[in-house]
Formats: structure tokens, sequence, C-alpha cells
């Protein structure tokens, strides 16, 4: 299998000695406002105490992130972790996501660009299902089994990039600098990009006009949007 490097808001730079592209954050580009409104599926939701709806009809699927290694994670950073997974959890088992999910659109369609051929709802199906393709293919159990580890970049490397992963790489690896300094809501957004590259999804390396609505983005995006509302 060839090996890929999936990076998140592609840098100019390439780390040529090592081998990795790296990029950087998708939040400062307002994805989050190029989602369509709420539809009327949700007017009638009652909301809880975070501003989110609750999903009444039970049409949502149960999902939840479980870290499965820490990596190089001291107890503040996996703790910080902690918090963004607790986000992700409550904003992906949301009536909101699953609706803004099935309403995003590109070029006047509802549609991701690089959708694996799935129309928005399959591709919230496959996204709910949690079953990962990278490094190996995983039973689908509503479970985002995730792996974190904080990139420490070579003294020479000047780079706006935050995270990446591969598809023989386990973790999904976040640049110090970033970690440090990312809101809760910014974190949950990277490691929900991050881990969609596990289920095959890709996206554009260079910065491109449609590279926001490729699935990493775009359910980064979603997630950071509402995630902001919770936190």
């Amino acid at each position: 299998m060839t090996k890929k490097y999936f990076a998140t808001h592609c840098s100019l730079l390439v780390f040529a000695m090592i081998g990795i592209s790296a990029c950087g954050s998708s939040n400062s580009n307002g994805v989050g406002g190029q989602l369509n409104p709420d539809t009327s599926e949700n007017s009638n939701q009652t909301g809880n105490d975070d501003g989110l709806p609750d999903d009444s009809t039970g049409s949502v699927q149960p999902f939840s992130v479980r870290v499965a290694n820490y990596g190089n994670l001291d107890s503040s950073q996996a703790a910080k972790v902690d918090q963004a997974v607790q986000l992700l959890d409550e904003v992906m088992n949301s009536a909101e996501f699953k609706t803004r999910v099935e309403n995003f659109t590109y070029s006047g369609t509802l549609q991701f660009v690089q959708n694996n051929g799935l129309t928005n709802a399959q591709i919230y199906d496959t996204l709910m299902a949690a079953a990962e393709l990278y490094p190996s293919a995983t039973q689908a159990n509503g479970v985002a089994d995730i792996q974190v580890k904080i990139y420490y970049p070579p003294w020479y490397s000047v780079t706006s990039a935050i995270a990446f992963t591969s598809t023989t790489d386990a973790y999904l690896n976040i640049y110090d600098s970033y970690f440090s300094s990312s809101s809760i809501p910014a974190l949950a957004e990277t490691l929900i990009h991050e881990w969609t590259h596990k289920l095959g999804f890709e996206h554009d390396y260079d910065s491109t006009a449609r590279r926001p609505y490729s699935v990493p983005y775009g359910i980064g995006g979603i997630v950071y949007d509402l995630a902001k509302r919770v936190d």
C-alpha cells in the first residue's frame, strides 16, 4: 500500500529531510459560516443547557470517541485532549450536527468535495459508524479510536502547520506550538479533521478554493462552530 500523509490547511513548507508535508488550521477561514442554516427538521427540537438541540426523535446514531493511546502527552496535555473529546461526543451526538452534515453544500448542491462517491447522508452514517480504514481496518462500532501524539518539529522548520497523520501511522500528530495555544473547540476540530483521514477522506494539499468543502475541512468546521457554543 502506498503510504500517504494527510495534513491540515497546507502551508508552503515541505519537510524534505523527513518526508512529511505539513498543514495548518481551518477554523480561521470561516467554514462554519458557509454552512446552510438549520432546516425545519430541527425547529421542533428542545434545546439542552448547552444550546444544541436534543435528539427527541432518536434518529441520531450513538457515537463516542475513545483515546486509545496518549502517546507522549503529559497529564495536563492528556486532560486537554479529554476536554476536546468530551466536546466531540456532545457535538457529534447532537441533532444539529446531523442536520448540518446532511445539508452541507458545495456549488449550490448538497455535497462535500472529494466525497468518495458518498451522499451527505452516507457521509454522516460513515462518520457515526466509525469504521477506520487506516492504519488497519476496524469494525463499525460507533467508537472513534484515536491515538494522539505531540509533534516537536526540528529546529530548522518554519511552518504554520498544526497537525498531520498518514495511512501507516496510528497517531494523530499535533504540533506542540498549536497544541499549547489552541482552544478546546479548535482542538476538537483538529482531532476530528485528522480522524476523518482514517476513514479514507482526503483533501487538496494546496489551499484551493474547494478545499474548505472537503470532508475533513467541512466536518471540522461544523464541529468547531457547534463546539464554540458548548464550550
